[in-house]
């Protein structure tokens, strides 16, 4: 709703309301526990964020919860957490006694001296700043470096911070046993020495402080303006105060109190409230104006005042369209909105939505906040899940064993996606694994029933180049020809064509961990046997490279040029010159 009421009547009325009369409202407010957090938890602190999460700091670890209860987490478990804020990315960063977290690296950093107790922590342009029961600190976030504020580098009167926070204009309050700093940079403002600061909130006005006497406001100019609280505003120790939406304030004391300025009204609430007010720790409001109560071992609870009721909009994201496929932009969600005063408008955290319905969503969180024409809002957040993809996973690849009859096969295992798939191989075959192949590559495209692809790619082998090496037909002392293993004329150099042949070798040795071999290099008998012996022994030492860099360990691969002295023939025509060109295996154990 639209404050019309001028900001100089606003302090006016405050400066004289003690003279107004407190209605009581006792039948006009439901309080409703929220049953996930245990009636035995103290909850330090309530702090909702940008997308109306609630956290709580509290006695059983670091609470995120909708208000609903749909999603419900417990961070930190069996830590003790004494106040939870986010800096200006949204990062959330807790604090325990005597330590700090960061939620998003879970990382932590203890205070750096002993005997102290955090009391409150805010985030500003890089700094955390702690307030403790002795003095405070800031903590660099990017290089953290803690650095205390004593009598000496501060203008601090008294060194119990009981709260720190950071405003929109990027002024640091801090309030303690012995008045509140205004810090602006470089610049320290200490005030009201004397007076015990116990609670602030900003809102559109300024900055709204109480005191265990009184209360003001700051405004953004930094002027002052007392407001006289009376009896009627508080009944003993005032625990805290929040402001909603609409610059209602509720002081929570042994009793429970909501003062609206604008229209100079104050209402005491129920026994009920009352008891819980008495017992709070901590007060937040959501954005949807619904007031928690975070108490001192009585569990967390929710207040709906019965004007707030009528006033709110109650809005509840539906999923149109799920999304298909994985990784897929077809998702389409639509607000459904009651309650309120029509029109109403949408504001999406989407680029571009607008209107009650966005589309051409991918997987992720999306939030609309619905404002009705008297500017009540309610936010409504949904999560569009990401669906499975369609995995293909390779079973076995069987190489061709006859190229005369190609045998080649490739057995696949298919999951994910929505099922009932359909296959297309390279080669036209329409099942789900390839058989009667030749060697070569082929690809396999599996579609699901929603038509979402998935695409892999096969190489069968061809037949082995050395069909004999294999350990149930081996001896120890054979030797098998690495068969179309070619260098090129006085090269030991090994091509990528050749990669395939050595392949089975290094695959034989990386199989049977126990078999030690010799690669033995031979010439044909033509040039000097000087020649001959570098040259064979050259290209058996790049062969046993070659495993050595696969990872077939030295001990394994020995490597000896024989050079021309054991031709398998004395042609010296081009075949016979071929046929004793050659590289060797040879078995030396099993």
């Amino acid at each position: 709703m639209k404050i019309r009421s001028s900001f100089v009547f606003l302090v006016m009325s405050m400066l004289f309301f003690g003279s107004m009369t407190a209605q009581q409202d006792s039948a006009k407010v439901a309080i409703t526990r929220f049953d996930k957090v245990s009636t035995d938890a103290r909850v330090y602190n309530t702090y909702i964020d940008e997308r109306n999460v609630i956290w709580l700091a509290s006695s059983k670890g670091l609470v995120e919860t909708t208000g609903d209860g749909s999603k419900y987490f417990v961070h930190y478990e069996n830590t003790e957490i004494k106040d939870v804020t986010s800096d200006r990315k949204d990062n959330i960063w807790a604090a325990s006694k005597s330590a700090i977290y960061n939620f998003k690296t879970k990382t932590s950093f203890s205070l750096p001296d002993d005997g102290l107790e955090i009391s409150d922590i805010a985030y500003l342009e890089g700094m955390l700043w702690i307030g403790t029961n002795n003095g405070l600190y800031n903590f660099n976030v990017t290089t953290h470096k803690f650095k205390a504020f004593d009598n000496e580098n501060s203008k601090l009167a008294n060194h119990k911070i009981n709260f720190v926070h950071a405003d929109k204009s990027h002024i640091l309050w801090v309030g303690t046993d012995g008045g509140y700093a205004r810090i602006d940079g470089e610049d320290w403002e200490v005030h009201d020495k004397k007076v015990k600061m116990l609670a602030t909130c900003e809102n559109n006005e300024g900055q709204w402080i109480i005191t265990d006497k009184d209360m003001f406001l700051i405004n953004k100019y930094n002027r002052l303006f007392p407001v006289k609280l009376d009896p009627s505003q508080y009944s003993g120790k005032i625990n805290n105060f929040v402001i909603d939406s609409k610059g209602r304030i509720y002081i929570a004391s042994d009793i429970l109190v909501r003062y609206d300025p604008y229209k100079e009204k104050i209402e005491n609430y129920s026994v009920d409230a009352a008891t819980l007010s008495k017992a709070s720790l901590s007060l937040g409001c959501d954005k949807n104006d619904n007031i928690w109560i975070g108490t001192d071992g009585a569990g967390f609870y929710k207040l709906l005042f019965g004007d707030v009721a009528a006033e709110q909009i109650n809005a509840i994201i539906l999923v149109e369209n799920a999304i298909q496929c994985n990784n897929g932009k077809n998702g389409s969600i639509k607000v459904n909105t009651s309650g309120g005063s029509r029109p109403y408008t949408y504001k999406w955290n989407i680029n571009g939505a607008s209107g009650t319905t966005a589309t051409g969503l991918a997987a992720g969180e999306y939030e609309v906040t619905v404002t009705d024409k008297l500017m009540n809002t309610a936010v409504a957040t949904i999560q569009l899940a990401n669906p499975e993809a369609v995995v293909i996973e390779l079973v076995s690849n069987n190489r061709v064993t006859n190229p005369e009859k190609p045998d080649g096969s490739v057995i696949v295992k298919v999951s994910g996606g929505a099922g009932n798939y359909t296959y297309n191989w390279s080669n036209g075959l329409a099942t789900q694994n390839l058989t009667g192949a030749r060697s070569g590559q082929y690809s396999l495209n599996v579609k699901d029933k929603n038509g979402c692809l998935s695409t892999a790619t096969f190489n069968v082998k061809r037949e082995k180049f050395i069909p004999d090496l294999e350990i149930n037909k081996v001896v120890v002392g054979q030797k098998l020809r690495i068969n179309e293993l070619n260098f090129a004329s006085d090269s030991s150099s090994i091509t990528q064509e050749n990669f395939d042949i050595l392949e089975e070798v290094y695959e034989f040795l990386a199989a049977n961990p126990t078999v030690t071999v010799e690669i033995g290099g031979h010439t044909n008998t033509i040039p000097p046997h000087e020649y001959c012996d570098q040259l064979s022994t050259d290209r058996a030492k790049k062969v046993a490279e070659f495993l050595f860099e696969r990872g077939i360990a030295k001990g394994r691969v020995s490597y000896k040029g024989y050079g021309k002295r054991e031709p398998l023939t004395d042609s010296t025509t081009a075949q016979g010159r071929q046929k004793n060109q050659r590289v060797e295996v040879k078995i030396l154990q099993l």
